[in-house]
């Protein structure tokens, strides 16, 4: 899984306890481009320079 995949799902959950339900869908948070933005979906701000891989 990619880094911090992890970050963005606990961001945009709902905290459930073990043993609960499943709970019903929720709408995604209106917020949800911020956590992107702040976990793994984060944008490049430039492309990498050549022969940096």
């Amino acid at each position: 899984m990619p880094g911090g995949i992890e970050d963005f799902f606990e961001a945009i959950g709902r905290r459930r306890i073990p043993g609960e339900p499943t709970p019903d869908p929720f709408p995604r948070p209106e917020n949800a481009g911020e956590i992107e933005a702040n976990t793994v979906f984060a944008r490049l701000d430039a492309e990498p320079a050549a022969g940096a891989d």
